[in-house]
């Protein structure tokens, strides 16, 4: 178990486990009597049993003893509801064990996946050499991961078996419980004694989150959500145009994209549920099925999005089940979608309902908190909070280093079903809702002082808006700009990185600085070039260049001593101002696309060069500066703000003109002033995207699907949020160092 020991772990005495976790709500009723023998003597000799032997022999053992075999049954479980299972090299993936319930336990096949109420993983290292050790913790962390994915839950429990031996873990989303290893041939009693309290345990005490209500055919809320994934005649297919003045669409609008996500959603592998979402006094209820986006990490925020269904008005809807941080990010999503709704800035999701779930919040780093508490009244020490501690103390250096975090459970519906970005359907469109996006921006800056910190693809939406003009009904698609939970006034905007790293700015992944209006800006224009390249038509002809060049843009970083900079290709053309697949190969559209492009990097460039030469001039002047050396960012949200004088930024000595070094301390002109202003400007970057949209000349084919090969395996542009750093418990992404083919 070393692999699993780090810094997300708490070790717990088998006792107070059982006590703290297995306790019954209600005392049995006649109590169950204790075994008078050892159910577990048959596995004295467990450690030369293979892999498969102990596995079928622990199950009867189980499920042979009356002490509490009537009330759990152990079984191996049903395929994973993704059916995505890790093959480890050529190794066959074992069959998953769980605790069940005995009703759901059938006597004919395998019972549900999604019905598991402990999870029970069985290993026999020693004589399963051909499996390394590591694909046995990585196989039950994604396991663990998949229950909280696929059941609706705040916690989940693992009964791991090694040989002879076994742990009992809790698993939250921002570390484990664990106990250290427990003999169950020799200490028989109290394994017995636990599997007898876990299967009298209530659901909740075993993790089942009692807001999300699992629903079975033959209740009324299954039946209506095949009814409601039924395509209907009215369904608005996604053709922008204007509607026949004898055919106008019926209201409430439902397209055709959302009816049929809601029906994927639908899974006969994945449980369906009636969840709760706080909603001031009471409670808005909503259907919900396979999620239809969730975040593979099984520490952190651990989002899923939901295509639900609204009980009480019976329309589609968008519901966000997340972990929030607590006490770092106080402000919640919905709370800043409140403040835009009631400004009446545009352009992003209607807050229907949300708020955190009570009593829905990790625990581990509670528990860690407990544990050092008990130890300080040993030593007659002070607690956690206010503690004076000598110098040197190894518990005060414990304090410091302990990475866990709290999470708070957090519920959001939002009126808007909305597409990703990579669904638009020419350049010009994608014009149109990078520019929608922007005026959000805009409008969130100007009325309510706010910066949206987190500028990405993901967070970038399309939605199809019916719009009348002259009389007649008209559908467009247009852009909206999303997840706001990271979004901060100006004035409050914290110094660390937070965001997504492929869309960061160069000065934000290069020095230590708060988010400005410049940075969001470029970001936008990084999202533009990012769909442009992988989705249309362009100069570069061969798909495994245009692969390589966004990885090499948006995938790969350049580090010194472990820390992360700015990685050359997108440092590079900032510096230049021009796009190139490679030196001297220009990447051009063919279209209007290239002088939106030619614009934006001119100002991107010019704010640039102005910024370092102020750096430059605040250096010389022995001005306390708040940045680091280009070449040594740290990756931590705890970087020093206040760095020392030999960490400003390096000279800018590798600008290219036409490939003639240009002069490294040349003094910015009034052009380059002026262009530099023009880099925190909505209005004027709005208005470079309005006139470019209305251009004629722009081609309806140029999007020619996505350039990236499939086996390249670069993610998804909607899931690269899983490189955002907003989460000071989520480590950085340590990209490839070479250009190669990634492979995860």
């Amino acid at each position: 178990m070393a692999s699993l020991a780090g810094s997300n772990g708490v070790l717990e005495d088998k006792v107070e486990f059982a006590r703290r976790y297995f306790t019954p709500l209600i005392p049995p009723n006649p109590p169950s009597s204790p075994p008078d023998h050892n159910p577990f003597a048959a596995l004295e000799n467990a450690a030369a049993l293979d892999e498969a032997t102990l596995t079928s022999r622990f199950t009867e053992l189980v499920n042979q003893c009356d002490a509490f075999a009537p009330c759990i049954k152990l079984a191996c479980c049903g395929p994973r509801p993704d059916l995505a299972r890790s093959i480890m090299g050529e190794n066959q993936p074992k069959p998953d064990m769980a605790l069940f319930r005995p009703g759901l336990v059938p006597t004919s096949g395998v019972p549900m996946w999604c019905d598991q109420l402990v999870a029970v993983v069985v290993i026999s290292p020693i004589l399963s050499n051909a499996r390394d050790p590591n694909d046995d913790t990585y196989d039950m962390i994604t396991r663990v991961g998949f229950m909280f994915a696929v059941q609706q839950r705040f916690a989940v429990f693992t009964l791991l078996v090694v040989q002879r031996r076994f742990h009992l873990i809790r698993w939250d989303h921002a570390g484990f419980i664990i106990t250290h290893p427990i003999d169950y041939f020799v200490d028989w009693r109290y394994t017995a004694d636990v599997l007898s309290r876990i299967s009298q345990c209530a659901d909740i005490q075993l993790g089942l989150d009692p807001t999300a209500h699992r629903l079975y055919p033959s209740d009324p809320e299954y039946r209506c959500m095949t009814e409601a994934a039924e395509s209907l005649e009215t369904d608005l297919e996604l053709m922008e145009g204007l509607f026949d003045l004898d055919n106008p669409p019926q209201q409430p609008y439902v397209f055709s994209y959302v009816r049929t996500a809601f029906a994927r959603s639908l899974d006969p592998l994945w449980p369906r549920y009636r969840v709760e979402v706080p909603d001031g006094d009471e409670n808005q209820t909503f259907l919900i099925g396979k999620p239809q986006y969730r975040e593979n990490s099984l520490f952190g925020r651990a989002t899923r999005g939901y295509v639900a269904l609204d009980c009480e008005t019976g329309l589609f809807v968008w519901l966000k089940d997340t972990w929030r941080v607590h006490g770092v990010f106080a402000a919640r999503e919905g709370d800043v979608l409140m403040e835009l709704n009631t400004a009446l800035v545009s352009n992003v999701p209607t807050l229907l309902c949300h708020d955190d779930l009570l009593g829905h919040a990790t625990y581990t780093l509670q528990r860690w908190t407990e544990q050092q508490g008990e130890a300080d009244s040993e030593t007659g020490t002070r607690g956690l909070a206010g503690r004076k501690r000598k110098q040197g103390s190894d518990r005060s250096d414990r304090k410091r280093t302990c990475a866990l975090r709290r999470y708070q459970h957090y519920r959001l519906v939002v009126k808007e079903v909305a597409l990703p970005l990579s669904e638009f359907q020419t350049g010009q469109q994608l014009i149109t809702i990078v520019k929608d996006c922007v005026v959000a921006h805009r409008g969130a800056f100007e009325h309510l002082s706010l910066l949206h910190s987190d500028i990405s693809g993901g967070n970038m939406l399309i939605y199809p808006r019916m719009d009348k003009v002259g009389g007649r009904y008209m559908l467009r698609f247009r852009g909206i700009l999303a997840d706001w939970e990271m979004a901060r006034p100006v004035s409050a905007m914290p110094a660390e990185k937070i965001g997504t790293l492929s869309f960061m700015s160069v000065a934000r992944l290069s020095l230590t600085k708060p988010v400005e209006v410049c940075d969001e800006l470029e970001s936008f224009a990084y999202v533009l070039l990012y769909y442009a390249t992988r989705f249309l038509r362009s100069s570069c002809a061969l798909d495994i260049t245009i692969a390589n060049y966004i990885d090499e843009f948006f995938q790969q970083y350049n580090t010194k001593d472990g820390a992360i900079a700015c990685g050359s290709r997108k440092l590079l053309t900032i510096l230049t101002g021009k796009l190139e697949v490679a030196h001297g190969i220009p990447l051009e559209f063919g279209s209007n696309m290239d002088s939106v492009f030619h614009t934006l990097l001119s100002w991107f460039q010019a704010h640039h060069a102005v910024s370092q030469h102020e750096l430059r001039e605040a250096s010389a002047a022995s001005l306390p500066v708040q940045a680091t050396r280009v070449e040594s960012v740290s990756p931590s949200p705890s970087a020093e703000l206040n760095p020392e004088p030999d960490h400003l930024p390096p000279p800018v000595d590798q600008s290219l003109d036409d490939g003639e070094p240009v002069e490294a301390h040349k003094e910015p002109s009034a052009d380059d002033r002026k262009l530099a202003s023009l880099a925190s400007s909505h209005h004027a970057m709005v208005e470079v995207l309005t006139d470019a949209e209305g251009l004629p000349g722009w081609p309806d084919d140029d999007k020619v699907g996505d350039r990236i090969p499939v086996a390249w395996g670069l993610c998804q542009p909607e899931s690269q949020r899983q490189e955002r750093t907003n989460d000071p418990s989520q480590s950085y992404v340590s990209p490839p160092a070479k250009k190669k083919r990634r492979t995860g």
